[in-house]
């Protein structure tokens, strides 16, 4: 691809020489039908590559038109391939690759959100049930669709407005067409379209072309880069610094921590070779170029490497310039200022989420004036900064201007007006998308037959139920029943029409791990405030009472049939039903409808086609409604938005640094164009679109920085052609390096192993450093390696729907991996998974749950781009028999992929065929097998035992590590005493989290009963079951052991009798008696009946369950109820007739007829035309509103309207055809609206510059600022100003030569700069007093910087500058004396006073600690606690605590036994048998001799390898005396290996000694911790270090001790407060000791004793310095005060060091030696 591009240069050249068809600036954002249905190749130039461009307007046509065809080519390839492959009978959509279709589309209703009216469409969703809307692609917030009825003849252009997957599953979705107001509601509901959608999303486009379109030839900046590509000459300082005469310094402390040199905090910027040096910046060599070029360069480039720094660098760059903002700002000030902002820093990212990183960083360091602005950030540190907030702040602090709070107030109230009224009859249409419309709505929409033809049908259904016909069963609705959704279904429904098991089934939706695509292309506010509550209207008024509801589908089932009715109970299978039918779009034709008969006759699918018809005219009748208020709310959503734009514009000028993404930037371009942002910092550069950034810019930018890397991700165009013929994806950042322009790469990482950086290079990047914090990371647990790649022959498989592919063996493999990893110990943060496909995310989403892997990231290589994690998993996914790799080709992306760990990586993927396929990937395998790092199996390691390895190389081998150990037993010895029963297990070496599992052998009671439960449970009270006497009624009863029997509730039976009939009590004894409840019969006195009832019961109050008998009515009607309930009127349904119209209806007996309402339609005539009323006979009758064509007589026009209308009042929907203006422009708006001014776009001249310009007719020239370039003479010479006309000219800026008279040089300056106020630049040449020359500029204060050398009272030399102080004359050699510990001083000369005062000691401690392990703390320090592992273990298992900790006793029984002795003791307890003298009675076959010899060493224990004959001369080796002697046995130490003869050693082992120290092999003086003949010894020794340790730790008297060191503590603090002299002379320095005493979290004595010296030195050093005032009037000896002073000063210094022992560095002759130096010095 390079090659070819460098090859095309010339061609690419001669294609910009054709002109365009027309101007680009006029051409709609929004395709046209010649953009779709054209057989020509659209106009398109390449994008230049190197090289320039001819002029302005050429640049922005290439960019515009290439922009523009991105995303139109999807459209217009998808629609062509669509019609062709109907045209051909195909059936085939999923086969479309840059649409999607959707088909049964009907335009139900308006709606509403807050940028104006949008609308409800619904689609057939049920050929769409394999999408999962909750993360698909599909119809996301400003996604573009065509809906078409004609073959794409005629089109209608929406965008996506508000999208909710739960209603995206019924097929509904809010969109706003571009079409005009009138066209789209002259659309039907009854309409049937179909709608494509575009790959390409359309919102990204719309704003940056736009932008693209606003742009001037005249006033778009860096044309001299960006065009022109005159990069030859090197790039020019900002203007902001050009136009400052003289030096501009910058205080550069912000970047370096405590910097108090005045080099670092006054820097001339623009002048090189006084910047402080990288050293002093703390940057590298790299960094220190990349931000000195951001700082100095109006244009600057630079290029950051993975892991590199790019946002460290970015960030500091900002920190000065917000340090130094006066200068850029034009304000003389810093951030505290409260004058009116002005140009402030917009900073542009790619993604949401690297913009909030960025801006985190700057908040860091100035934590005000930032504005963030988009509603994507999901940063909690950004909150206060985001725009709407401070939006809302200024609200509510009444801080908002008046106008603008009382306009956005009105309009705000005026659109909720609008909104109300509109929800009344929204309410009632989107109670449609839940569930069926009532009988009674459904009359007036049907025709009269198909009405009757329904009643009667239902009514014959029922003329067998004699229940249903008398209305003793409650009636259900005729639609449902119709339907097949009631309680009972017609017998000749299709069975077909049920649909598969699995279509009933509720499908589980799962969300995907990664963030929705609309999140990372967008950033707009409208997602926030734009659409409140997902744009749905707040439902205040009483919604339409549904036959049957979606949320509620109680129905009454019935649970027998007669005749041929079935019985359908299953609700859910119900509800299921009623989703999919509404989620379908099919509806019958009118002539259908009209051919329609019996609706009964018609199969359940036909049945549905016809409901949806009237559904349809249902929505027609409200939508007419709707449409009254649809200009009306256009209009204040507009002045809402222009009264949101002033507010926001208010907001933003004040900032001082504004953050966006690159899309938000487009869209907000007029605001940034009114704020004039002086500097532009974009992140991720090279991923941007050319245009992207073009459109960010505004006229008065005045500083661009560019920071990315072109070897990283490029741009990515949607249509892949214009990215390989005409250079699309190639970036601005590398265009500009491709055309030499200057750019500094940052050179050093600080993320990366080494060895994951040696896979970039040389292959990707020349070369790369790696900076020493990478280079002591700690390996991997777990894994033999920390990177290894895993190869594999499993192949892909291709997801059709989301055009990507997968690979099962993959995920399955990572997925166990992770989890082997998180039982390492690593946390769920630490890691993430990253695929380079798609389609790989659902199947890590299916293996990976989500309780065990909760935390952990999976996201696509894409996304992941300028992140970074400890620990990276890879899926490469790619596997194919042809050898394709697809875009893993791609360098840009390998080095993404590869360049994300920090500390482990691992990837799996079939190597083989990558390194077939790609020469990069060849070159990385073979370095990964250089490292030995690639292989088919992955090599696991035991954290605890090591030697155990396990091979990975499928999913289940992960198996063979079960806990993330191994398969051996992990035997910890645990509280208890037990030993652990898991397999080996890293995690919870501690076993804090373990149950032991064993059971448990504690006694609970004094009958000795054991525990039951399980070691780790509370043992609780004893619950073994003894016999008790319970003394209240003195049965002998089974309880539980610990029970108090007269608390024991008896279990025996109850024999007291309860009644008069002698009824015995039922319950227990334990048990309260209460009433008699045997059942007797009584007679009930109010009715006679006889009834069961409980004995105690009283006949009167009890209520009879007989059937009631009474007669309710004239007509003999009996009561349905129970005897003892209340009867109430007769609900008998019988036949009677309204009075007020003779219409016979059914109704309850009891009814009146005169007052109920007739459902019948009412026939009675409306108006003289003889229109009828439509509506029910009982209801209101009301104006007539059939429509007739009347005569407006304001206008004469002719218009439909309501028959009662009058015409007068009606508004005119006709053109105007008014005459606005002399020339004869007509009016352009609706005939009823007001006409206004004339908009008619003419050309004008402006009367004082007699240009000419396109403006409205009806504006005057004057109210126009005139925008051609200004021509005026600005001086003698007669430079033209270079302004625009209407801007004011200023002084001449063009550079010509002066001679500046102070020094007589000559220099080019503005032409209307004095000379004499000029700085010259020229090299000063004059001799300083010094004799040195001056090397600073002519104009400049002449400063020397010469380096002289210095030797110093000490003895040593130094080098400094000539015009050091004294103060500057410090001697830094090494101080390398020995301190009382043997070790040599680390501090300097000049720290140590010239060997008086020394450092505290910074070498490793080594002493012999009471466990015998060596202390590792700093020599200076008193030694702490040991905190390495201990080293205490039995024959069963060691102790895995630290050494400090106390051992938890073995329980096991002890294995110190043989035939003479045996200990009956546990492991952990002293043995009771003595040591055993006699000599071992085994014959063992010597090694040497290979004879069989007997065993040298002593019975039980364990047998030397030696030989007394073969290895004679080291077996009588003397050491003792008596190892020459023939009865001589030996032991074996196991510790060390040494044989030692056993009297003599015996003897060692039982000496005395003064150390609690375990005893050492007297030959190598190795601790004796492991030998069972000695155990007694070694035990009793490790109690007393146990005792030892305890009683430095827990012994009562350390709380006492600890108090009184915090009140001797408190008393010095105190001293240090009162004491005169230290506030007189030192108080700074007291004040910080004391503090320094204060923060101390733990005192000891030795930490108090050490202030108490300092507190006493320091009052030493008070009376001498306070003594030095009169010793001067006295002597006079200036010098020796001074060098005395520095001397004090030098003293107070030390004393701020933290050090441990002052005594010892302050010695008592070192202290009587420097008083006796001080007082020489105040000796005349």
């Amino acid at each position: 691809m390079e090659n070819l591009r460098k090859g095309n240069i010339s061609k690419d050249q001669a294609a910009l020489q054709k002109l365009p068809p027309d101007d680009f600036r006029r051409l709609p954002v929004i395709p046209t039908y010649e953009d779709i249905h054209t057989d020509k190749e659209p106009f398109l130039r390449p994008n230049i590559v190197r090289g320039r461009y001819p002029d302005v307007d050429t640049y922005l046509d290439v960019q515009f038109r290439l922009l523009r065809e991105d995303f139109i080519r999807p459209l217009r390839e998808g629609i062509a391939e669509f019609l062709n492959m109907r045209r051909r009978g195909f059936d085939q959509e999923g086969r479309l690759q840059d649409i999607h279709v959707y088909h049964g589309v009907h335009v139900v209703y308006p709606t509403y959100a807050y940028s104006g009216i949008g609308y409800r469409i619904q689609f057939d969703s049920s050929r769409l049930k394999g999408v999962r809307w909750g993360y698909s692609k599909r119809l996301i917030y400003g996604s573009l669709v065509c809906l078409s009825n004609d073959e794409f003849r005629t089109m209608h252009f929406a965008t996506v407005v508000n999208r909710e997957p739960t209603q995206l599953e019924l097929g509904w979705v809010d969109v706003r067409f571009e079409d005009d107001t009138l066209v789209v509601l002259g659309i039907s509901p009854m309409d049937t379209f179909i709608m494509v959608e575009s790959s390409a999303f359309f919102e990204a486009y719309r704003h940056v072309l736009k932008g693209l379109q606003e742009v001037q030839r005249n006033t778009m900046p860096f044309t001299k880069h960006i065009v022109d590509c005159d990069c030859a000459d090197g790039v020019d300082p900002p203007e902001y610094l050009r136009g400052s005469f003289g030096d501009v310094t910058y205080d550069m402390s912000v970047v370096v921590e405590n910097a108090h040199s005045s080099h670092v905090r006054s820097v001339p910027v623009l002048q090189d070779d006084l910047w402080p040096s990288a050293e002093d910046l703390d940057f590298d060599e790299s960094q220190y170029r990349a931000f000195k070029l951001g700082l100095t360069k109006e244009f600057a480039v630079i290029q950051g490497p993975p892991g590199t720094g790019k946002t460290y660098i970015g960030l500091k760059i900002i920190q000065v310039l917000l340090k130094n903002s006066h200068h850029w700002r034009g304000l003389q000030g810093g951030l505290g200022m409260t004058r009116r902002a002005a140009r402030p820093i917009l900073v542009v990212c790619y993604t949401n989420h690297a913009l909030d990183q960025f801006l985190e960083g700057i908040a860091e360091s100035y934590p005000e004036g930032i504005v963030r602005v988009g509603g994507q950030s999901k940063s909690e540190k950004l909150k206060k900064f985001n725009l709407t907030n401070i939006r809302h702040r200024l609200r509510e602090d009444e801080m908002v201007l008046g106008y603008i709070h009382r306009g956005a107030g009105d309009t705000t109230r005026e659109m909720k007006r609008l909104q109300e009224e509109m929800d009344v009859y929204l309410d009632q249409l989107t109670a449609t998308q839940r569930g069926l419309l009532p009988d009674h709505t459904l009359m007036y929409l049907m025709d009269q037959h198909h009405w009757d033809s329904l009643m009667q049908g239902w009514l014959i259904a029922h003329e067998d139920d004699d229940e249903w016909m008398t209305g003793e069963q409650k009636r259900g609705s005729v639609i449902i029943d119709w339907l097949g959704l009631g309680g009972y279904l017609l017998p000749d429904v299709d069975k077909q029409d049920h649909g598969t098991q699995a279509d009933e089934e509720e499908e589980e939706k799962k969300d995907l791990l990664e963030e929705p695509e609309e999140q990372r292309l967008l950033d707009d506010d409208e997602l926030l405030y734009g659409r409140q509550n997902k744009g749905k209207h707040n439902v205040k008024y009483k919604s339409l009472d549904l036959a049957l509801d979606l949320v509620n589908t109680q129905m009454n089932d019935h649970s027998e049939g007669t005749g041929g009715w079935q019985v359908q109970v299953n609700k859910k299978k119900r509800r299921n039903k009623l989703k999919r039918e509404l989620s379908k779009t099919e509806m019958m034709s009118h002539e259908e409808v009209q051919q329609v008969q019996n609706v009964w006759d018609l199969q359940p699918r036909d049945r549905w086609r016809l409901y949806r018809y009237w559904m349809a005219k249902y929505h027609e009748m409200y939508k007419e409604s709707i449409s009254e208020y649809v200009d009306q709310y256009e209009d204040v959503a507009k002045r809402l938005q222009e009264f949101r734009n002033e507010g926001d514009r208010r907001i933003l000028e004040e900032a001082y640094v504004i953050g966006m993404t690159n899309t938000g930037a487009a869209k907000y371009r007029s605001i940034l164009q009114d704020i004039q942002p002086a500097v532009v910092i974009v992140e991720e550069a090279a991923e941007v679109l050319e245009a992207h950034i073009v459109t960010t810019l505004s006229q008065h930018c005045q500083h661009l920085i560019l920071i990315g890397d072109h070897q990283q991700l490029r741009p990515s165009p949607t249509v892949y052609q214009l990215a390989k013929k005409y250079n699309m994806d190639i970036s601005l950042f590398e265009r500009m390096i491709n055309n030499g322009m200057q750019c500094q790469r940052l050179q050093s990482q600080h993320r990366m192993r080494p060895e994951f950086a040696r896979l970039l290079t040389p292959h990707i990047y020349d070369t790369l450093d790696n900076h020493e914090s990478v280079l002591n990371y700690e390996n991997i647990k777990g894994v033999s390696s920390n990177i290894f790649f895993v190869d594999h022959s499993h192949l892909e498989v291709q997801d059709k729907e989301m055009k990507s592919r997968s690979n099962m063996h993959e995920a399955q493999f990572l997925a166990s991996f992770c989890h082997y990893l998180l039982q390492q110990g690593y946390s769920a943060s630490q890691i993430t998974v990253l695929t380079t496909y798609t389609g790989q995310l659902f199947n890590f989403k299916n293996v990976m749950k989500e309780g065990v892997f909760e935390g952990v990231r999976v996201c696509t290589v894409d996304n992941f781009q300028g992140e970074e994690n400890d620990i990276i998993l890879l899926s490469l996914v790619r596997s194919n028999e042809e050898d394709i790799a697809g875009f893993l080709k791609v360098d840009n992306r390998v080095c993404v992929a590869l360049s994300r760990a920090k500390k482990g990586f691992y990837a799996i993927g079939n190597l083989t065929m990558l390194a077939k396929a790609s020469k990069l990937w060849d070159k990385i395998i073979q370095e990964l097998r250089e490292q030995g790092s690639v292989g088919t199996d992955l090599q696991l390691s035991c954290q605890n035992h090591p030697e155990s390895k396990i091979l990975a190389s499928t999913n289940g081998d992960f198996r063979k590590a079960p806990n993330g150990g191994c398969m051996r037993p992990c035997a910890f010895r645990l509280q208890c005493g037990h030993v652990c029963g898991m397999r080996c297990h890293p995690t919870d070496p501690e076993h804090e989290e373990y149950m032991c599992l064993k059971p448990c052998v504690k006694l609970l009671c004094d009958l000795g009963h054991k525990c039951h439960k399980d070691c780790y449970e509370n043992c609780g009270e004893c619950e073994v079951l003894v016999e008790k006497t319970i003394p209240r009624c003195q049965h002998k009863q089974m309880m539980p052991c610990h029970k108090d029997p007269s608390a024991f509730q008896c279990q025996e039976r109850c024999d007291k009798a309860l009644c008069d009939l002698g009824h015995k009590c039922q319950r227990l004894c334990g048990q309260f008696c209460g009433d008699c409840e045997v059942l007797v019969e009584k007679t009930i006195p109010r009715c006679q009946h006889k009834q069961m009832m409980p004995c105690h019961k009283d006949p009167s109050a009890f209520q009879c369950q007989e059937r009631c008998d009474k007669a309710l009515c004239d007509l003999g009607h009996k009561c349905q109820r129970l005897c003892g309930q209340f009867c109430g009127d007769c609900e008998v349904l019988v036949e009677k007739t309204i009075p007020r119209c003779q219409h016979k209806q059914m109704m309850s007996c009891y009814k009146d007829p005169s007052t109920c309402q007739c459902q019948e339609p009412c026939d009675k005539v409306l108006c003289f035309l003889g229109h009828k009323c439509q509506r029910l006979c009982g209801q209101f009758c009301g104006d007539c509103e059939v429509l007739v064509e009347k005569t407006i007589p304001r206008c004469q026009h002719k218009q439909m309207m309501p028959c009662h209308e009058a015409p007068r009042s009606f508004w005119c929907q006709q053109p105007c055809i008014k005459v606005l203006c002399a020339l004869g422009h007509k009016c352009q708006r609706l005939c009823y609206q007001i006409c206004g001014n004339c908009e008619v776009l003419v050309e004008k001249t402006f009367p004082r510059c007699q240009h000419k310009r396109m403006m409205p007719c009806f504006k005057s020239p004057s109210a126009f600022q005139c925008r051609e370039p200004c021509v005026k003479i600005l001086c003698n010479l007669g430079h033209k100003c270079q302004r625009l006309c209407y801007q004011d000219c200023g002084e001449c800026q063009v550079l010509v030569e002066k001679t500046v008279p102070r020094c007589r040089h000559k220099q080019m300056m503005p032409c209307y700069a004095a000379p004499s106020s000029f700085q010259c630049q020229m090299p000063c040449e004059k001799v300083l007093p010094c004799r040195h020359t001056c090397k600073n500029k002519c104009g400049q204060v002449c400063t020397c910087t010469e380096i002289l050398t210095y030797h110093l009272t000490c003895g040593h030399a130094i080098q400094v500058v000539c015009k050091a102080t004294e103060e500057d004359l410090v001697c830094n050699a090494p101080c390398g004396q020995l301190l009382k510990c043997g070790h040599p001083c680390a501090g300097t000369c000049d720290s140590c006073q010239e060997g008086m005062l020394h450092e505290p000691c910074r070498h490793p401690c080594n002493r012999v600690l009471v466990c015998s392990h060596r202390c590792s703390a700093l020599c200076a320090e008193n030694c702490p606690p040991c905190n390495k592992r201990c080293e205490n273990r039995c024959v069963h298992t060691p102790c895995r605590k630290q050494c400090g900790e106390p051992c938890v006793p073995c329980q096991n029984p002890c294995e110190w036994r043989c035939r003479h002795h045996q200990c009956t003791k546990p492991c952990g307890e002293p043995c009771d048998r003595p040591r055993c003298d006699q000599p071992c009675p085994k014959i063992r076959r010597c090694r040497a001799c290979q004879k069989c010899h007997r065993c040298i060493g002593m019975c039980g224990e364990p047998c030397p390898d030696k030989c007394r004959v073969c290895d004679r001369e080291e077996v009588t080796r003397i050491l003792f005396g008596t190892e020459d002697e023939p009865d001589a046995q030996f032991v074996l130490l196991e510790d060390c290996g040494h044989i030692l003869e056993v009297r003599g050693m015996d003897e060692w082992m039982d000496r005395a000694d003064e150390n609690v120290q375990l005893k050492t092999c007297p030959e190598c003086k190795t601790p004796i911790q492991h030998n069972v003949r000695y155990g007694n010894s070694i035990k009793r020794t490790r109690a007393l270090t146990m005792v030892e340790e305890k009683t430095q730790r827990c012994d009562e008297d350390v709380q006492n001790a600890q108090r009184d060191l915090e009140a001797a503590a408190q008393r010095l603090k105190r001293e240090f407060e009162v004491d005169a002299d230290l506030d007189s002379y030192f108080t700074e320095t007291s004040a910080r000791i004391s503090q320094q005493m204060t923060s101390r979290c733990k005192l000891s004595t030795e930490i108090v004793t050490m202030y108490e010296n300092k507190f006493l030195f320091l009052k030493r050093l008070a009376k001498i310095k306070k003594g030095t005032g009169r010793e001067l009037s006295v002597s006079g000896n200036e010098s020796h005060i001074r060098e005395l002073q520095r001397e004090i000063a030098n003293m107070e210094k030390w004393l701020l060091h933290p050090t441990s022992h002052v005594a010892e560095q302050v010695s008592p002759v070192l202290y009587a030696l420097h008083s006796a130096k001080m007082n020489m010095l105040l000796s005349p």
